[in-house]
C-alpha cells in the first residue's frame, strides 16, 4: 500500500512539473514555433549549401592537382557522375545489413540482366 502512495505521488509531480515546465517554456519563449521551424529550416539549408560549394571547390582544386601532377591539363574532363539514386542507395544500405529483401531483389536484378543478354 505504501508503494502505491508513492507512485502516485511521484507520478502527480511528475505531471505537475512537465505541466509547469510547458507553460513556462510556452510563456518565455523567443519566438513561436512557425518562425522557429522556419529558422532551423533556412539553417540547415544554408548548412547544405555551404557543404555543396565547399565539396565543388575542393574538387576542383583536387583535380586541377591531379592535372599538375600527370602533365595532362586535359586529364578527367569526362566526369563521371557517381551518385546514387534513392532506390539505388538504400538497395546498397540493404545489402551491407544484408536484408533479405534487398538480397532478393539484387538477384532478381542480376536475372533479369542474364535473361537480356
Amino acid at each position: 500500500m505504501a508503494v502505491m502512495k508513492r507512485l502516485a505521488k511521484f507520478g502527480i509531480g511528475l505531471a505537475a512539473g512537465s505541466a509547469v515546465g510547458a507553460a513556462v517554456g510556452t510563456l518565455t519563449a523567443p519566438e513561436d514555433g512557425d518562425s522557429f521551424r522556419s529558422r532551423i529550416r533556412r539553417r540547415f539549408s544554408d548548412a547544405r549549401r555551404a557543404g555543396d560549394e565547399a565539396r565543388a571547390a575542393k574538387q576542383a582544386a583536387l583535380i586541377s592537382q591531379y592535372r599538375k601532377d600527370v602533365g595532362d591539363h586535359d586529364a578527367l574532363e569526362e566526369e563521371v557522375d557517381h551518385t546514387l539514386s534513392t532506390t539505388d542507395a538504400v538497395l546498397a544500405m540493404g545489402l551491407s545489413l544484408n536484408a533479405p529483401g534487398a538480397i532478393a531483389s539484387q538477384q532478381a536484378a542480376l536475372r533479369d540482366s542474364d535473361d537480356k543478354e
